[in-house]
């Protein structure tokens, strides 16, 4: 449809005076271009600007908390204007320097370390229509044996234009694809009873192609809220493992392989839970925590081992009877490294159906209890497999520490960068993967997060809503099943350039994820000849898992017709940067390398911007050409009249208050034309 088409429909409220009038959206589109997991997601937003003076108008975009920005543009009746990426400080002075000027501009910036909310300021000239296409990059993360693509919408009031389109292409035939309904709150649904999105379009080309389309109506979307939609829209799926568990996927001399077997037999696990009891945890928090926890402890399996911690001021564990006791480790009687029996969880279950709340934070103590009871667990298993002859190492259960909080530390050692410094050493010899969880809004997520990712987990936030035992129990699951250890990638020097590789050792691989590599092949390296080879630990020890396929040459056009880099080319630099700025948090100068490559692949990252600004010969254009108007607005309050109350009261003849209707001025907003009141001049 013609651009102008569009404006024709704009919602807007009539207001008697310019000066009220805010910039306004009319049209929002959407459109997620994922191929091969990778997800390539333009949102265009238009906007007018029915004042007689420069406005600002700001929307928030919620992304993916593992996106990158790659791309902004601006587009008013003077041209296209596009962004460049700059180091975070020339870019706001450049922003802020144009709005001074009345320029049209727009900065983009992260505001903060994994944050998902980007903010977009825009100064849109006087009766001006503009739209911006904001362009964002992900790769898609396989959890609970399917990927989700999230798109989220919050328009702020009802558009009339409204579409979203997901375009899926894989190289692996497409066995599972599911649009749950529209998610109005941060609650978890049980998507296969919610059922597909009623709105949802769905067409499949062929096995490897699917095109989701997806088009509310100003009805139907004042049906799920009066001021218009807010929520996220998933578009869900997976790829035939059966056929092909891992693939190498090779373009213009880059490759990613995706690795996730299926079929492995899992390993035996000792998970400490340590578990937040504090006063702030009194009510709702406590009893879902509870809740949550009976679920979790009956889906342990009878080959796992688990330990209960219980912190406020203070960290006490269960001895597996009826009492939680201060850790004793000379007591050869106190044994707090249980194995999930069904006497032994029905224990548990009475021992966390009596917690209280009470008392302040203690998150240095709890953590340093949590790692006492692993390194006791480690202890026990080294010494009855040495008594019994035996160095079956593997057959040691995998450590692992499920943290829960919803506030930050209050009592004992407090200051958060310690915290995470000595629970970091601790860990060192005894290798337990932490998972930090923060429930509710009062948990600092930023300092959990930096302690998991030392500790080779990853943090989640739990939302506080009716449905947090049951975010909880999601979390667990994708945990609650290693399937290998220590798993490694290795290709050949003379293959692969060694230095380009992305992350190439895992410490796990869970059921239902996938593990990713990316890198660069030697020039001389024949794609179809490329080699690898994969080990990891298994319940019966050391195994190799290498690829059967040979790698598959893609051949596609690019995304965008002006970008050089392909695919493959931009997941590696996705990769690269995300990790830069992962191990960054230990060697701070690896964040310049990140910046680097994010300036050279145009991404925002925390250590980037987006800008872009009008040059000065087409503003000053414009400027001229709209020159009365700007003087008239300097001294008179112009008022908007609809066109039937203009020909009602026959304002085009309107001597007595000296003033006239400027029919060359008008603007057509949802359906009716508004003409421009101005006065004369004296």
């Amino acid at each position: 449809m013609h651009f102008a088409s569009f404006f024709t429909f704009f919602v807007l409220l009539y207001t008697s005076s310019a000066k009220n009038l805010q910039p306004q959206m009319y049209s929002l589109h959407v459109h997620s271009d994922i191929r091969y997991r990778f997800a390539h997601t333009l949102v265009s937003s238009s906007f007018a600007n029915p004042a007689n003076s420069s406005r600002e108008a700001s929307f928030s975009v919620v992304l993916p908390d593992t996106a990158f920005i790659s791309a902004f543009l601006i587009e008013d009746d003077s041209g296209v204007y596009e962004a460049y990426v700059k180091d975070k400080d020339s870019a706001k002075k450049e922003y802020t320097d144009a709005v001074k000027k009345g320029k049209t501009a727009a900065h983009v910036a992260m505001s903060a370390r994994d944050s998902n909310l980007f903010t977009v300021s825009v100064n849109v000239e006087p009766r001006r229509k503009v739209t911006f296409n904001l362009t964002y990059e992900e790769l898609l993360i396989r959890k609970l044996g399917t990927y989700s693509h999230v798109i989220n919408l919050d328009p702020g009031q009802v558009v009339l234009d409204m579409s979203v389109r997901v375009t899926i292409q894989e190289s692996s035939r497409i066995s599972y694809l599911h649009v749950p309904s529209f998610r109005t709150t941060n609650e978890v649904l049980d998507d296969m009873v919610s059922g597909d999105d009623p709105l949802a379009r769905i067409h499949r080309t062929d096995p490897y192609t699917a095109v989701v389309t997806w088009e509310p109506t100003p009805e139907q979307q004042k049906e799920t809220a009066a001021q218009g939609l807010r929520g996220q829209l998933f578009v869900k799926y997976d790829v035939d493992r059966e056929q092909h568990p891992q693939q190498i996927l090779v373009n213009d001399g880059y490759f990613v392989h995706f690795f996730a077997p299926p079929d492995l037999p899992p390993l035996a696990k000792h998970v400490t839970f340590v578990l937040d009891v504090s006063t702030s945890m009194m009510g709702r928090k406590l009893s879902q925590l509870k809740s949550a926890m009976y679920k979790i402890l009956s889906d342990l399996r009878p080959s796992d081992f688990f330990s209960i911690v219980r912190f406020s001021s203070r960290a006490k564990v269960w001895d597996g009877k009826t009492s939680l006791n201060k850790l004793n480790k000379k007591n050869p009687e106190f044994d707090p490294v249980i194995q999930a029996t069904e006497k032994n969880i029905n224990q548990a279950k009475t021992i966390i159906g009596g917690f209280e709340s009470f008392g302040g934070t203690n998150i240095y103590m709890a953590m340093k209890v949590g790692l006492q009871v692993n390194r006791l667990g480690k202890k026990q298993w080294r010494s009855k497999y040495t008594n019994a002859g035996s160095r079956q190492e593997h057959r040691h259960p995998e450590p692992m520490i499920i943290f829960l909080t919803d506030g930050d530390p209050t009592e004992g050692k407090t200051d958060i960068n310690r915290i995470i410094t000595s629970t970091t050493n601790r860990n060192k010899k005894i290798k337990a993967s932490i998972f930090c969880l923060a429930l509710g809004d009062d948990a600092e997520f930023d300092f959990l997060k930096k302690l998991s990712r030392q500790n080779s987990g990853f943090a989640r936030k739990i939302y506080e809503a009716s449905d947090t035992a049951l975010q909880l129990t999601d979390f667990y699951k994708e945990v609650a099943s290693p399937l290998l250890a220590n798993v490694t990638f290795k290709y050949l020097s003379q293959q692969v350039e060694s230095v380009s590789l992305t992350q190439k050792h895992f410490y796990y691989f869970y059921s239902g994820s996938e593990l990713v590599v990316s890198g660069h092949l030697q020039r001389t390296t024949p794609a179809e000849l490329m080699e690898c080879e994969v080990k990891g630990r298994s319940p019966d020890g050391l195994v190799r898992l290498d690829p059967t396929e040979l790698p598959i040459v893609l051949q596609y056009e690019s995304l965008q017709e002006s970008r050089l880099a392909g695919i493959m080319e931009r997941m590696w630099a996705y990769l690269s940067i995300q990790q830069l700025l992962d191990r960054s948090e230990k060697k701070s100068s690896l964040a310049k390398q990140a910046a680097e490559l994010a300036l050279k692949y145009s991404f925002v990252t925390p250590v980037t911007s987006l800008v872009v600004v009008k040059p000065d010969g087409t503003t000053n254009r414009a400027e001229a050409v709209k020159n009365s108007d700007v003087e008239s607005t300097e001294s008179e309050e112009d008022t908007w009249i609809p066109e039937d109350t203009a020909n009602r009261n026959k304002l085009t003849l309107s001597p007595p208050d000296e003033s006239y209707l400027d029919y060359e001025d008008g603007l057509i907003l949802a359906g009716t034309t508004y003409y421009r009141r101005r006065h004369k001049a004296m």
